[in-house]
């Protein structure tokens, strides 16, 4: 792994993530846990700033009492690993590799036998497949760890909350440039192409949630996205646009009778 490049990856100071790193290891210690290992994508970006589309694929942190926390991934998401500064180790998984048995190896390095070790067991990453290998595997002793970040990314910062309002900036300007284009005759592909592309044009990243554009009889479809349907005179049209700063994200929806 090459050397981080002064952590230009993360979006707020390294000594931010120190802190929150050190309140996820005080929890663990008055919890009597030698350690912990996170599958939420959300909470890893929380704790450690790390971000990648390749969350889909098999994934998690291990969090440590004494050290940064270790992120177990598949190997592409080295590159990644080697600018987030907040690592203490990575650990690539290849695609002819057992996930499981690269996190049990891990775990074999740095716990005895019967440690308590809590796991993220609410997380949708951590598969039913892969907690049946890794508790059969193992003979530590794996305790539910959940909720245990999830308050502190309640209280925001206002760095963070710069962040949420930058955000919303280019959702609104998402949902202007598709108001500005509704019209007899355009389709909803037109309309979902300019929200989209005016929100990332005033400075949104990837969004975890994508425009919503659905007109006639299809918005009483909850969750229907555009379908290139042609807008007809009466029409209602939804919209629903989403903004993204450093993945904090922003939302703006309306409703129109055209």
């Amino acid at each position: 792994m090459t050397k981080p490049l002064n952590g230009q990856e993360i979006p707020f100071p390294q000594t931010e993530y120190r802190e929150r790193i050190k309140t996820v290891q005080t929890d663990l210690t008055q919890k009597k846990l030698a350690g912990g290992i996170l599958f939420d994508p959300e909470n890893i970006y929380w704790l450690t700033g790390f971000q990648t589309i390749g969350y889909f694929t098999f994934q998690c942190l291990l969090v440590l009492p004494d050290r940064d926390p270790i992120l177990i991934s598949r190997k592409v998401n080295g590159f990644l690993a080697s600018v987030t500064p907040t690592f203490s180790q990575f650990i690539g998984i290849a695609d002819d590799e057992l996930p499981v048995d690269k996190l049990t190896a891990a775990l074999n390095e740095h716990f005895t036998r019967n440690d308590s070790i809590g796991l993220e067991t609410r997380a949708w990453y951590l598969t039913v497949r892969d907690y049946q290998e890794l508790t059969s595997m193992c003979s530590y002793q794996f305790v539910d760890w959940n909720d245990h970040i999830e308050p502190y990314r309640c209280i925001k910062s206002k760095a963070q909350l710069d962040r949420m309002r930058s955000a919303a900036r280019a959702a609104e300007a998402g949902l202007d440039a598709a108001l500005k284009v509704v019209r007899v005759g355009a389709n909803e592909n037109v309309l979902a192409a300019a929200m989209h592309s005016a929100s990332i044009s005033a400075g949104g990243e990837y969004l975890g949630h994508p425009p919503l554009v659905v007109s006639g009889e299809r918005t009483a479809l909850c969750f229907a996205m555009w379908k290139r349907r042609e807008l007809k005179q009466g029409d209602v049209v939804l919209l629903e646009s989403a903004g993204c700063i450093d993945r904090y994200h922003a939302m703006i929806a309306r409703a129109l009778l055209y």
